[in-house]
């Protein structure tokens, strides 16, 4: 009994914010959360979904209710657990997830072959999450429909349009997406300057060797 109470340590220990209370309010089937970095989008993000889960989210669409026929939440990133860009683990939804959701509800964890925790739910049905990264094909994420999806970051331009968000449109599932604006607005706010100073440049030499003629 013990072991079964602090294996919850975790979920209860995470102290609501603002932004949480504004997730679990929305009403939204898409919901978007733009922030800074170190803001702590996926801790708000792993709560919400964590609830979602264990059937106590206060709204009741994205609530996992026992007679689901749908019964996998999908989580997408840059790469999957366990991989690296160099030294560095880019997927932190899965640590977000073990350190918030109740250790004592978890059956099985990923493995190398297959990216899946299998957990249960307060009641004892059973609930896949999935960990899906956005560089695998459209085929790899086929076959299984999902009860919400949340993805973490935006897609390089290489890999848009993103097969993860694409599936889950059509299939006409709740989405949550968290992403750092403060780099993406910034590179693209110096890509645009670049471009607009190329073509000024441009613009000027044309002009002069108009004068010139």
């Amino acid at each position: 009994m013990n072991e079964n109470i602090e294996s919850w340590t975790g979920f209860f220990s995470y102290k609501p914010t603002k932004v949480l209370q504004w997730l679990l309010n929305s009403p939204c089937k898409i919901t978007c959360l733009y922030t800074g970095n170190q803001f702590g989008k996926n801790e708000c993000a792993t709560m919400d979904f964590c609830l979602s889960i264990l059937g106590w989210h206060p709204n009741k669409n994205k609530n996992m209710n026992p007679d689901d026929s749908i019964r996998t939440f999908r989580f997408a990133s840059q790469t999957l657990p366990g991989e690296k860009e160099g030294d560095e683990v880019r997927n932190t939804q899965y640590p977000a997830f073990k350190r918030r959701f109740p250790l004592s509800l978890v059956e099985k964890d990923i493995t190398a072959r297959k990216p899946v925790i299998s957990v249960k739910t307060p009641n004892g049905a059973n609930v896949n999450v999935e960990f899906v990264s956005f560089s695998q094909d459209t085929q790899a994420m086929a076959g299984v429909q999902r009860k919400r999806i949340w993805i973490d970051e935006e897609c390089s331009k290489i890999e848009v349009p993103n097969p993860v968000e694409s599936n889950c449109i059509l299939c006409n599932r709740p989405i949550f997406k968290n992403v750092m604006s403060a780099l993406n607005i910034g590179s693209e706010s110096s890509n645009n300057n670049s471009e607009f100073n190329s073509n000024s440049k441009h613009k000027e030499k044309s002009k002069q060797s108009q004068r010139d003629e």
